[in-house]
């Protein structure tokens, strides 16, 4: 079987419905470590395919519709939080550094509505938009959303049982916002999100802002993105992939909104919500990886 040894970030589009075989894939931990593959070499998807190259990126685009667009982010060391000299930092925001050790995709934007309706059925959303972030969503339901697109695709085929889709973690959901980029944010706020001053009150289609450095879209603003993890305070010495503690009363949730002002618009700054909480300022980004 062919193994897959990506060396940067890669989009590829995993579509909600239809058979398609996916991941000949078979993460080589020390192969990474030692030598790169070009992107081009991925064999993320069995053809039909077609693509096309955007920015170094090997974009695959399955012929299926609804399709989810997702980034493949490689493992690595990052310092997540703020230091104390960082503007509107809050207490929270203890600075450590984090390793994290295992490939993981996660989607391209937001779930959108459209994407929502395809697997759920249903829409709750206030603002109402196919293209627009599904929101009034609460924890519990985010979760249905990953768990019933993981039995659809294991049920066709399409996608090997010991892979899951899934909530990112904090961690996670960090270090893809931040791309590299260790300040507030990956951009000029306005040129890369909808918040409060500049939303007009309401969501915004997905995909509308300037992505980050890894392709990913409306990290920061538009809606709260909901992690896996429930809220706690951090380590202060080095962690390595870290998931939360087991318990807890707050779900973590990230990235600001379309209602929240530039404070909390940052990489680094974390709030959360009772996990059967529904808003129209909330909504999730679900990730696909191997069960951990």
């Amino acid at each position: 079987m062919t193994s897959l040894i990506p060396v940067r970030p890669a989009r590829c589009c995993y579509g909600i419905s239809g058979r398609i075989t996916m991941f000949d894939l078979r993460i080589q931990t020390k192969q990474m470590q030692r030598r790169e593959m070009p992107v081009e070499s991925m064999s993320l998807l069995r053809k039909p395919w077609s693509s096309n190259c955007k920015s170094n990126t090997r974009i695959l685009t399955v012929p299926v519709d609804p399709i989810i667009p997702l980034v493949l982010v490689k493992p690595g060391l990052f310092l997540m939080g703020n230091p104390d000299s960082e503007e509107s930092r809050y207490i929270g925001e203890l600075r450590h550094q984090v390793t994290l050790t295992r490939w993981f995709f996660l989607s391209e934007s937001p779930c959108t509505q459209a994407q929502w309706q395809a697997v759920m059925g249903s829409n709750p959303s206030c603002f109402k938009g196919a293209d627009r972030p599904v929101e009034m969503v609460n924890w519990h339901e985010a979760v249905d959303f990953c768990q019933r697109l993981t039995k659809r695709h294991q049920k066709a085929g399409s996608m090997p049982q010991d892979w899951a889709w899934r909530l990112p973690t904090e961690a996670e959901w960090e270090y893809a916002a931040r791309a590299g980029i260790p300040g507030p944010r990956h951009g000029e706020l306005d040129v890369i999100a909808w918040h409060a001053g500049n939303s007009g009150g309401e969501t915004h289609p997905v995909k509308q802002k300037s992505p980050n450095a890894w392709g990913l879209h409306d990290m920061i603003g538009n809606v709260w993105e909901w992690c896996s993890d429930w809220q706690d305070s951090y380590s202060s010495s080095a962690v390595t992939d870290p998931t939360g503690p087991s318990s807890g009363n707050i779900r973590v949730r990230r990235g600001g909104s379309w209602g929240y002002e530039a404070e909390f618009c940052r990489s680094a700054y974390r709030s959360g919500l009772v996990p059967d909480a529904f808003t129209n300022f909330q909504g999730f980004r679900p990730a696909l990886s191997t069960i951990r």
